[in-house]
């Protein structure tokens, strides 16, 4: 019974398990959200990620230096917020991605972080210059 209930696990919410070494090396098929914020000892994430993963919160890994090389090409929200040692993001973001956060990430790329603390800021200049 309980390898049918992981075959339809959806949503993996571990966020806040301040104990949390690692996730597993494979998740079900049919997971679309990943939450593992603030699991402080989590120093990688495993690859791959599911493929249809659309949600991927792992805000306040502070012990995250990257992030996988391959994100799943239907990642919609990434959310690296405040994860000091991650050094750079991977050389090719999904395009189906509409949400990054990385504030904080203060080994990112000046510029970068920069661009992700104003992006509503500059979303909402563009949106008014377009009106």
């Amino acid at each position: 019974m309980f390898i049918r209930v992981l075959y339809v696990l959806t949503t993996l919410d571990c966020g806040q398990c301040y104990k949390l070494e690692r996730l597993p090396e494979q998740f079900p098929n049919g997971l679309t959200t990943l939450d593992c914020r603030k699991c402080f000892r989590l120093e990688r994430l495993p690859e791959p990620l599911p493929n249809i993963l659309t949600t991927l919160n792992c805000s306040c890994l502070i012990l995250l230096e990257r992030l996988p090389e391959q994100l799943p090409s239907s990642l919609t929200t990434l959310d690296c917020n405040h994860c000091y040692k991650l050094e750079r993001l991977p050389e090719q973001l999904p395009s189906s991605l509409t949400t990054l956060n990385c504030r904080y990430c203060t080994k990112l790329p000046t510029s970068l972080t920069a661009l992700c603390s104003n992006w509503r800021t500059f979303f909402n200049a563009l949106k008014a210059w377009w009106m």
